[in-house]
């Protein structure tokens, strides 16, 4: 039978070789003591770390029984194919027990590596359905049973190529025709195996562009194949570092969720051969020769590549250059030239307002608020990027990106605002209508009692809180009467317009207080906080929060403290590092990060996150480096000088192999240095 297990290969050959136990079998082949713990009925199909002396004894090579397990599906999906992390990935969809047909066991004798994956329920060759039980006894049948019996159940002895099945049903066919399909596909060996990256970033973009498509959102594919959300994150980005929980039955859910077979969008990763060294959706690595030995194609090459970097308005590291050209980030710098360059662009900082990248960053962001507006979706920043299927830190680099989104929140949040006040009066007119039937005085406790809603969250709104104002007032006026309690709309208007100015007005004062407050807290060095602000006004900060201009410049005001105090202190640090530098000088002692960070009492790691800091640090070092190696040059130097002089005159041949002996260093490095050249010049006679 094609695609047969491991399982039934260990006990067709047991079973030939009149072995009774599994321990026999490990003892003859030498195979790993897992194969027979009590896992056996999961780890039995997965790629063991070795066979053994199974290749020789069965006189069949590794790959033929790597054809056995599920070794190439877990190198399509880029995972080990270690134990655990292959078992964790394959858990949800791959059964622990035996799961036949009876025909097949009759006509081929052996079981099949696609009856262990619980979506196949049905044999294409018999249009049967799949048995996971005996037919006899109703139990389960282990993968492998000792002494070894294939096709025959090990509690009851019965023959399971007798057992009863039923046939498929015509839409069952198609449904088990598929999925077998599937199967053979991504259990067998592929020239993609070997790109796991690649088809898993092409696999996510086919997959988000099939939802875009029908017009869906992740959050309602999750809801609906009941899977996390951040999976479906995971897999359309595809992120080989961060793919945490997500299994091969995420995958397979979300495949059949958009109704396209799985492994025709993993078979795109494997059409795409041709892609070259300049292909930027590219990630697969090749070998570091194959990306050119010519010192100019190379350094022309890593010259685009950087271009490619800076257009996505992404860092310019040695391993993003690296991906791009597919090759190992040390290849690289077999050439002066090509090293000199990446050093120089990786130094230069990242310029995030690219046209390019900046307009197509515009674009996405427009059509993601567009988006979330008409599915009235809450707006934010982590919900435009995840619409626009992008980093929500990319966001923060794009000034422009920022007003579109912060306008976006403003109309949001306008819009919110004004259909709660709207549905809160409508609240409270029915409410002082209930209350007036019953007899009770309108008040505004009573109100709010009866709409269940609190007195400090109606403040929040202000049109519901000026019409229950007026309201209730107008009420207490005329009760007497027997008048007409209720309000016309232009006298509503008037009242809003007056609570408005009163309450810019307040706006006004609490902004000036909170700024006089921050220059004073400032002066008298302390840290300026919400808390303290709050303090300082004798103000709760519930109140302050209350006036959504207040809030922001409250926000704007804490955030500009926070700058200059850390402005403050990097320029003291600065000063600190200027004279350890030179303490370290005067006592003769290396300079390093580590030692300037012994002399100020702080963790050497914590200097990186002052970035003008680190830079004069990484310059002071830089430069400490340079002055060592010339410094151990010249003393190399003149050791080589006195070493001549004295073989010179002993009368002693000059040679690379006298100095070496003499001075204790290596010819090799006497040789690349080009240390003896002025020595050849000058004695000729003694060739080196």
């Amino acid at each position: 039978m094609p695609l047969e297990s491991l399982a039934s290969y260990i006990t067709r050959l047991a079973q030939a070789n009149d072995i009774q136990s599994m321990s026999g079998l490990v003892a003859l082949l030498s195979l790993e003591d897992r194969i027979h713990s009590s896992t056996v009925g999961f780890f039995v199909d997965l790629p063991p770390v070795s066979f053994g002396a199974l290749p020789e004894v069965a006189i069949c090579s590794d790959a033929r029984l790597l054809e056995t397990t599920f070794y190439h599906l877990i190198r399509k999906f880029n995972r080990s194919p270690f134990p655990q992390p292959a078992s964790r990935f394959l858990a949800a969809s791959v059964a622990q027990r035996l799961r036949y047909c009876p025909v097949c066991l009759i006509e081929f004798g052996d079981y099949s590596l696609c009856w262990r994956f619980t979506m196949l329920t049905g044999c294409i060759y018999h249009l049967c359905h799949l048995l996971e039980k005996c037919g006899h006894c109703g139990q389960m049948v282990p993968l492998i049973v000792w002494p070894p019996k294939l096709g025959i159940c090990p509690r009851c002895n019965g023959d399971l190529r007798t057992c009863p099945t039923s046939l498929l049903t015509a839409i069952e066919r198609r449904y088990v025709f598929e999925r077998h399909q599937e199967l053979e596909f991504l259990l067998s060996s592929h020239p993609c195996d070997m790109q796991g990256e690649k088809v898993l970033q092409l696999l996510g973009q086919q997959l988000a562009y099939l939802r875009k498509t029908r017009q869906e959102s992740r959050q309602d594919i999750a809801q609906t194949i009941k899977e996390p959300l951040y999976k479906l994150e995971i897999v359309e980005s595809g992120d080989t570092m961060r793919r945490s929980g997500v299994t091969l039955q995420t995958y397979i859910k979300y495949a059949q969720y958009l109704q396209t077979p799985l492994f025709r969008l993993v078979s795109i990763g494997s059409n795409d051969e041709a892609v070259t060294v300049w292909d930027e959706g590219s990630s697969n690595r090749v070998k570091p020769q194959e990306i050119g030995e010519d010192e100019d194609e190379l350094l022309a090459k890593v010259r685009e590549a950087v271009e490619i970097i800076k257009r996505r308005g992404e860092p310019v590291t040695k391993t993003s250059v690296a991906r791009i050209l597919q090759t190992y980030p040390k290849a690289m710098y077999r050439f002066d030239s090509v090293k000199a360059f990446l050093e120089q662009a990786i130094g230069t900082p990242v310029r995030y307002n690219s046209n390019c990248a900046e307009e197509e960053l515009l674009s996405k962001v427009k059509l993601a608020v567009e988006h979330l507006k008409l599915k009235g979706s809450p707006i934010s920043q982590k919900a435009v990027a995840r619409a626009a299927c992008m980093n929500e830190g990319k966001l923060r680099h794009y000034s422009s990106a920022r007003a579109i989104i912060d306008r976006a929140v403003e109309e949001y949040r306008a819009r919110q605002l004004e259909q709660r006040e709207e549905k809160l009066i409508n609240g409270i007119r029915e409410a002082i209508h209930t209350l007036k039937s019953n007899g009770e005085t309108v008040t505004r406790t009573s109100v709010s009692r009866e709409i269940h809603v609190g007195l400090k969250d109606l403040k929040l709104c202000p049109r519901a809180w000026v019409f229950l104002d007026q309201l209730v007032l107008a009420w207490h006026g005329k009760r007497t009467q027997g008048e007409e309690w209720e309000l016309s709309p232009c006298v509503q208007e008037e009242a809003y317009d007056k609570k408005m100015r009163q309450v810019q007005q307040r706006e006004e004062t609490l902004i000036q207080q909170i700024s006089a407050a921050a220059e004073e807290l400032q002066a008298r060095d302390v840290r300026v906080t919400k808390e303290a602000l709050a303090g300082f006004l004798k103000v709760s900060i519930g109140k302050l929060k209350l006036y959504p201009r207040v809030r922001a410049h409250l926000d704007q005001t804490v955030k500009d403290a926070k700058e200059k105090q850390f402005n403050r202190r990097e320029e003291g640090l600065l000063i600190r590092i200027e004279l350890a530098v030179q303490q370290l000088e005067a006592q003769g002692k290396s300079v390093i990060a580590r030692s300037i960070a012994e002399l100020l009492h702080i963790p050497w790691n914590s200097l990186k996150y002052y970035p003008r800091t680190w830079v004069v640090v990484k310059q002071i070092l830089s430069e400490q480096a340079e002055r060592g190696v010339q410094s151990r040059e010249a003393r190399l130097v003149a050791l080589v000088k006195s070493s001549v002089e004295r073989l010179r005159s002993s009368g002693e041949p000059v040679n690379y192999r006298t100095v070496s002996e003499l001075t204790g260093i290596s010819v090799r490095t006497l040789r690349r240095r080009n240390l003896l050249l002025e020595i050849m010049e000058e004695t000729p006679k003694n060739p080196l």
